[in-house]
């Protein structure tokens, strides 16, 4: 409660408050990937990854805000996750994105908290370089959207380009650890 007192009148406000408590089972996570390496993004681009924390054990796990640990270097940006308990199986997925203002090597590390006696603090890092690139492939973050299941295929296309003095020979174009086997290249030239 708050009591406002203004010239001769006082008032008072209240705010009920509630809150509830659960007793957990020491929470079985994985963290996938342990590792989130960007490689070599042109400086002033942007490319962005994901970091899943999953539940798997029997009980719910309640998993504090992801986020980046203090100390991780200012090209890597996420948005907190807001504190959740997670179904058997379920996960929380933080969207880390990699912008690089110069050349250079670049490190964070990604966090959480959960319930468990000892081992409560899941982590993955984060490894990026920017370099100075006269060949580019643009856009570097590819967004598909939402999918309803059952629809076709959404086809995103990226383009590369040379502004090198020199002609640039591509060798192979592929998609580099991908999450889920639900992305593929489709329709890629012929190579080299």
């Amino acid at each position: 409660s708050v009591r406002v007192a203004e010239l001769s009148a006082v008032s008072t406000l209240e705010v009920k408050l509630k809150g509830a408590s659960k007793t957990f089972a020491p929470c079985a996570w994985q963290m996938h990937p342990v590792a989130l390496d960007y490689g070599a993004v042109p400086v002033g681009a942007e490319t962005m990854l994901g970091v899943a924390l999953t539940n798997v054990g029997t009980d719910q796990c309640f998993v504090t805000a992801m986020q980046l640990a203090a100390g991780t270097d200012p090209e890597f940006t996420a948005a907190p996750t807001r504190s959740a308990l997670l179904d058997p199986g379920d996960q929380v997925v933080l969207k880390v994105g990699f912008r690089p203002a110069s050349a250079g090597s670049f490190a964070g590390l990604v966090e959480a908290w959960v319930n468990h006696p000892t081992d409560n603090h899941p982590t993955a890092s984060l490894l990026g370089t920017g370099v100075e690139s006269c060949f580019a492939l643009q856009p570097t973050l590819v967004d598909f959207g939402l999918t309803k299941l059952g629809c076709g295929p959404r086809i995103r296309e990226v383009a590369g380009f040379n502004t090198c003095s020199a002609p640039v020979t591509i060798a192979d174009a592929f998609i580099e650890s991908p999450a889920s086997t639900e992305l593929t290249l489709a329709g890629a030239p012929t190579l080299p």
